[in-house]
């Protein structure tokens, strides 16, 4: 039976001063080195481990370095009570090792500067997410506790045009910013309803705020929403069904196969206080109606007869004698009054049975 040996020839010096240098050159250890490894054509393997392993380390040493071989591969190293990541990737990812739990990680911080807080793989600036199966709510609470009234929470979105050293002024329907949904259809994330702050007008130097509109977007199915649903421009006007409302209409609804529906109202005397030009539709008489000064006004769209109202008469009645009659006239339509005609009758006796 023969057995093979292999034997690795290399030069270990050890000096006075403690220093280790592991070579196949014979050279002394650098000064400043406690251990000198040198080689051309190998390197060092440091332990490696599982990252359940690592994290069941026993009170690590400060400066601690091993290489993780799962989940969030790369060199970790012991600092300040905490482990830290650094990768041999010329643009490694940064976790922030103080947010570990059950080997989940809290917080990573990605080459590319996006922050994820509840995920490893941040998609934006900054990234949140909660697993609803632990009671976690995923949100944001910012939070304020002064008596100073001018300091409170607010959330500020800001653009400009040009580059981060050459800011360029914003031009007129530039979006400012915009807040969107989105929910899982069983395969991906699907884009929901959105809000967006657009610029609406030119813009001068000297204004001291943007001039803005805020458009609403809904979706639906797989129809592309591209027109907003509902629009508040600078102007106050109100637009529904259309993105650009009369510059006369404080409220402008566009519905090519809807109506408006005001509210129904069954009895008129439970509104308290009503406002002239209060509109209704009244149930008990199945019309519209709207607030006088004066009080309801009578149901709009139907033909009420005219009033004659206050009829006075003045002289003798008396064959021969001139007798006058005079009275107010009243129509809600403002229909024009016709040529009055007027009959008197001749009683049988004084108090005009017949």
């Amino acid at each position: 039976m023969k057995k093979q040996f292999t034997l690795i020839l290399l030069f270990i010096t050890i000096n006075f001063s403690a220093q280790i240098s592991i070579n196949n050159d014979g050279s002394l250890p650098d000064p400043s080195a406690i251990l000198d490894i040198k080689s051309n054509n190998k390197g060092v393997l440091i332990p490696r481990v599982t990252q359940a392993e690592r994290l069941s380390i026993s009170n690590p040493a400060e400066g601690l370095l091993l290489y993780q071989i799962d989940s969030s591969r790369g060199f970790y190293f012991f600092k300040n009570g905490r482990w830290s990541i650094f990768g041999s990737d010329p643009t490694p990812d940064f976790w922030d090792n103080n947010n570990f739990i059950n080997g989940n990680i809290l917080m990573s911080i990605k080459y590319n500067g996006n922050v994820g807080i509840g995920t490893t793989n941040p998609v934006m600036k900054l990234h949140l997410v909660a697993d609803g199966s632990n009671n976690n709510i995923s949100g944001v609470i910012f939070e304020s506790v002064t008596n100073n009234t001018a300091n409170f929470p607010n959330i500020i979105m800001r653009k400009a045009r040009g580059n981060i050293n050459n800011l360029q002024a914003v031009q007129f329907n530039d979006i400012l910013g915009v807040i969107n949904s989105q929910g899982y259809n069983g395969n991906t994330y699907k884009g929901g309803g959105r809000i967006q702050f657009v610029t609406d007008d030119q813009i001068i130097t000297s204004f001291d705020k943007i001039p803005t509109r805020i458009e609403f977007y809904t979706s639906y199915k797989n129809t592309l929403n591209n027109d907003p649903k509902m629009v508040i421009t600078q102007d106050k006007n109100i637009g529904i069904g259309t993105s650009h409302p009369h510059s006369s209409a404080i409220l402008d609804i566009n519905g090519i196969h809807k109506g408006f529906l005001p509210p129904r109202v069954t009895d008129t005397n439970t509104i308290s206080n009503p406002v002239a030009g209060l509109m209704i539709y009244d149930n008990a008489s199945n019309c519209l109606r709207y607030y006088m000064s004066s009080g309801w006004s009578d149901c709009l769209g139907v033909n009420n007869p005219p009033k004659a109202f206050n009829a006075n008469i003045s002289g003798t009645p008396i064959i021969g004698f001139t007798f006058l009659a005079w009275y107010f006239y009243e129509d809600n339509e403002n229909d024009p009054e016709d040529t009055p005609l007027y009959q008197w009758y001749r009683a049988d006796d004084t108090i005009g049975t017949n």
